[in-house]
C-alpha cells in the first residue's frame, strides 16, 4: 500500500522553519542566533531552577535532522531560537534562586542575571512590611540645590523625578521631588507602592487624585499633603501645567506594583 503525503509536505520549503503565527508572535519573544543557535540552546538547556531542576525546556524543534529553529519555555519565558538570522545579543533576567552552568560562561552575546531573594514574594498586600527588612536609619547632614534640567530624570508614566537625598539615610528612606510638565490627564495606572509609610505634599500646581476604598477621587493643592497607607491601591488622574509634589518613602526601595 502506498502513503500519499499532504500537499503542505510535498516540497522540500517544508523542512523550512514554519512561519510564526500572529499568536505565537504575541506570546514568543523571537532571539535570532545565527552560527550561535547551537551554543546558545544547549546553554539556556543548562540553566537550573532553584532545587536544580532544569529551568527551561525545548518545547518544539526542527527539522529533527538540521534544526533551523527551537521553541524554549520555563522560568517565566517563552523563545524563539531562529539559525537563519545574524546573531543579537541575548540577556536574561533568571528567577531568584536559579543557577548558571559553571564552566567558561555564556556563549558570546549572552548574560544572565540572577537577582537577589526579594523578602517581600508573596507578602500579603494588606500587611504591614516587616520592619526586619528595613536597613538601619542612619541620618546625616546633607544639602540637596536646585537643580538644571540635568538634575531630573524621567520616571514611571512620564514623571520627572529629583532624587532630594542620595543615600537613602543609610537606604531606609526615600525624599524625591516629582514634576508633571505637561497638565491634563497622567498616563498612570492602578498601582500600589511596597513601603512602610508613604506622605506627598504639593509644592506647586494641583493634582487629582483616588485611593483604593477612600471614596470619590479628591484634589490637592499647594499646602497640600496626604499621608498613604501601606500598599493602598491609587491612581493619578490629571493634574495641572507644572505640577510639583515632594514624596517620602519609609522602604528600601522605590517599588511599584499593580494592579
Amino acid at each position: 500500500q502506498t502513503c500519499s503525503c499532504p500537499e503542505s509536505f510535498s516540497s522540500a520549503q517544508s523542512l523550512s522553519p514554519p512561519p510564526l503565527s500572529a499568536r505565537r508572535r504575541r506570546r514568543l519573544i523571537v532571539i535570532s542566533c545565527g552560527s550561535a543557535f547551537d551554543d546558545r540552546l544547549s546553554w539556556l538547556c543548562s540553566l537550573r531552577a532553584e532545587g536544580g531542576a532544569p529551568l527551561l525546556r525545548v518545547e518544539e524543534i526542527g527539522p529533527a535532522d538540521s534544526p533551523r529553529y527551537a521553541v524554549v519555555c520555563g522560568g517565566g519565558l517563552s523563545l524563539y531560537l531562529c539559525r537563519d538570522a545574524p546573531a543579537v545579543p541575548l540577556s536574561l533576567r533568571l528567577p531568584a534562586g536559579s543557577t548558571l552552568p559553571p564552566g567558561d560562561g555564556p556563549p558570546a552575546g549572552c548574560s544572565a542575571h540572577v537577582p537577589a531573594a526579594d523578602p517581600f514574594a508573596g507578602f500579603d498586600r494588606t500587611a504591614p512590611l516587616p520592619l526586619q527588612h528595613l536597613p538601619r536609619f542612619r541620618p546625616r547632614r546633607h544639602v540637596s540645590r536646585a537643580a538644571g534640567a540635568g538634575g531630573w530624570g524621567v520616571g514611571r508614566a512620564g514623571m520627572l523625578y529629583r532624587d532630594l537625598l542620595p543615600d537613602r539615610a543609610g537606604g531606609s528612606l526615600i525624599v524625591s521631588l516629582i514634576r508633571i510638565e505637561e497638565g491634563g490627564e497622567v498616563p498612570d495606572w492602578v498601582h500600589y507602592h511596597r513601603v512602610r509609610f508613604q506622605l506627598i505634599y504639593i509644592v506647586c500646581g494641583w493634582v487629582e487624585v483616588v485611593y483604593e476604598g477612600q471614596g470619590a477621587p479628591f484634589v490637592l493643592r499647594p499646602g497640600d499633603f496626604v499621608t498613604q497607607p501601606p500598599t493602598i491601591r491609587h491612581r493619578v488622574l490629571r493634574c495641572s501645567r507644572g505640577l510639583e509634589d515632594r514624596p517620602a518613602h519609609v522602604s528600601t526601595a522605590r517599588r511599584t506594583e499593580g494592579p
